[in-house]
Order: C-alpha cells, then sequence, then structure tokens
C-alpha cells in the first residue's frame, strides 16, 4: 500500500512512519521543507507539502491510495510551546488545511483520509496541563482587555464549550469567567 503522511517529522508521525515501513508499506513523508531532514531513511521518499494550499496537496498526492495528516501549526516535537501558541492564536488554520485536503480528495476518490489530531496530547499529561494553562491565560487576557463575551472567548481560546472554560478557568484562578473579569474591572 502506498501512504503518504503530513507531519511525518512531527513526534507522534514518526511513530506512525514507522508502523507503516514496519508493515511493509511504501511511505512518502510529506514536510514543509525535505532540506531540513536531519538523516535520510531509503525505505521513505520526502516531498514537499504546504497542507494550507490545496494546490500544494494536489501535486503532492498523486498515486496514494491512503493520505494521514498528523498536521499542527509548527513542529511540537521541537517547539511545543511555539506551537500551541500559533493554534490559539489562529484556530482556523486546521479549517484552512481541512478546506485543502477535502478539496485536493474531490480530484483523487480512490485515496482515503486518515485525520490525527491531540494524539501528543495522550502521551505526556503535562504538555497537555500546558496547553490548558496557555489558552486560559489567554482568555484571562481576553477578558481583561477585550469586550468578547464569555462565550467568544471561550471559542476564541480553543474550549468546544463556554462550561468547559469556566470549569478550568474556575480551577484555575478560583473565579469564574464573568466573576474574573468584575474584578479586574474594579
Amino acid at each position: 500500500m502506498d501512504i503518504g503522511i503530513i507531519g511525518a517529522t512531527g513526534n507522534i508521525g514518526q511513530r506512525v512512519v514507522r508502523e507503516a515501513l514496519g508493515r511493509g508499506h511504501r511511505v512518502t513523508g510529506f514536510t514543509r521543507d525535505p532540506a531540513k531532514l536531519e538523516e535520510a531513511n531509503a525505505n521513505i521518499s520526502w516531498r514537499a507539502i504546504d497542507v494550507l494550499d490545496a494546490d500544494s496537496v494536489r501535486r503532492a498526492i498523486g498515486g496514494l491510495d491512503v493520505l494521514i495528516s498528523l498536521y499542527q501549526p509548527g513542529n511540537a516535537s521541537k517547539d511545543f510551546g511555539a506551537s500551541v501558541a500559533r493554534a490559539i492564536a489562529d484556530p482556523s488554520v486546521y479549517v484552512t488545511a481541512a478546506k485543502a485536503l477535502l478539496s485536493t480528495l474531490e480530484d483523487h476518490p480512490r485515496t482515503r483520509l486518515i485525520v490525527v489530531g491531540g494524539a501528543g496530547s495522550l502521551e505526556n499529561s503535562s504538555r497537555r496541563d500546558e496547553c490548558t494553562n496557555m489558552r486560559l491565560e489567554r482568555a484571562a487576557r481576553d477578558l481583561r482587555d477585550s469586550r468578547k463575551n464569555v462565550t467568544e472567548i471561550s471559542f476564541d481560546c480553543g474550549f468546544s464549550q463556554p462550561q468547559h472554560l469556566a470549569t478550568a478557568f474556575r480551577r484555575k484562578f478560583g473565579l469564574t469567567p464573568t466573576e474574573f473579569r468584575r474584578s479586574v474591572a474594579s
């Protein structure tokens, strides 16, 4: 089977590559810049791809049976904090990537898409806590400095429900988001 892996140089991506190769599949690893690769492996071919650009993806995936996307903005295996900060700063980047992938696959109906997200958080609870703390710090900043309502802030900071923000916020700051906003306004 011919498998393409977007994010093949990342922490979880490297594991997916090893597993696919171990099972005898032909693997194409996609990365932003193959010239930056530190080691070569004869069993994998590398290609550049811009996952946010449907034409770039379209040119790269011909002949694949399966495309696995482990896309994230940045490289969390090298700088987790910067990667999380980018994802929080522009959550629409995931939507852009998804649209590019789905648009491309319309032209490649035999290629199956697998999207893996958040797998790294299963491995290390301290990283998950670090990510949550970054999101809560941003929420506190927005509550203090913006006129957005709590629902908008919760979605902007990556919480799927305003109640999830409220629960985590109270745990960290000892106040609900509304109570926090009132306390910094006075």
